[in-house]
């Protein structure tokens, strides 16, 4: 392919532009930066290429995906909108604030044509300036908004699964000193954060809190096991919080205030 030999890499993620300008990415390095990734029996990280095909198939995108493929920017934030995780909110953050500006940097041309365009249409260039500083300003958005999520996601990384979220197992063993799973479910209950009563095989977020969490269900032969709910990087934080606040205890429930049977008698007489 003659675009090959254009590849540059960019702190570990490949890709190039085509004549026209349009960026391409190498499709195993945006997958691994996004997640889609699972442990071998080898023990070493791998593609979870099988994902990541459904998804381009979903997209009306036809190439088959493989780890010496190109796929065009457009592809790679679709398939970033998936992921849905702040490794992967931070890893688009750094494709389109430093690499795909490296890319350009290093690789950008003016064809003839497009110069002959310029020099009989001085807007033209006008324009393409305009552009520029455009791409500027958004740079400076993206790099205050890594500033806060890089970090967040580096703190979480090694407790996350290939989905970017993590049980309340390793929540309460990690960041609540040893809480177990079922005292922290309880207490998310007790607070109004799950339901209390188990709702098609689990204990799902209530109204308002489905942002913290994923449910996650489990298939066995083709049939449904159940559910679990797990946390996402955001979750992670909110139940910290919460939990530190309250000091984890459940608030009490207030017992309804009995209506003594002779007060209505005495009131009824008075009635009558």
């Amino acid at each position: 392919m003659e675009e090959l030999a254009k590849v540059i890499n960019i702190e570990g993620v490949r890709g190039y532009l085509d004549e026209n300008g349009n960026a391409f990415l190498n499709i195993e390095d945006v997958a691994r930066g996004l997640g889609f990734t699972t442990v071998a029996t080898s023990g070493n990280d791998v593609v979870r290429w099988s994902r990541v095909q459904g998804y381009l198939d979903s997209f009306g995108y036809s190439q088959q995906a493989g780890k010496d493929d190109f796929i065009p920017e457009s592809i790679f934030y679709r398939l970033a909108m998936k992921a849905k995780n702040e490794v992967a909110e931070a890893f688009q953050i750094k494709i389109a604030e430093e690499i795909l500006p490296s890319i350009r940097k290093h690789q950008a041309y003016i064809t003839p044509t497009k110069l002959e365009e310029i020099i009989r249409d001085p807007d033209l260039m006008i324009g393409l300036l305009q552009e520029l500083k455009h791409e500027q300003q958004e740079r400076a958005r993206l790099q205050a908004e890594v500033a806060v999520i890089q970090p967040k996601a580096d703190k979480y990384t090694e407790f996350l699964d290939a989905e970017g979220l993590t049980n309340f197992t390793t929540i309460g063993k990690q960041f609540l000193g040893g809480v177990e799973a079922e005292d922290l479910t309880k207490f998310l209950q007790g607070h109004g954060v799950l339901y209390g009563r188990e709702v098609d095989k689990c204990f799902p977020p209530r109204k308002g809190y489905e942002k913290y969490f994923r449910i996650l269900p489990y298939y066995r032969g083709g049939y449904l096991l159940n559910k679990s709910v797990k946390a996402t990087t955001v979750g992670i934080d909110f139940i910290v919080e919460l939990y530190r606040k309250h000091d984890g205890k459940v608030p009490e429930l207030r017992e309804p205030k009995r209506i003594v049977a002779a007060n209505i008698s005495v009131s009824l007489r008075k009635g009558a």
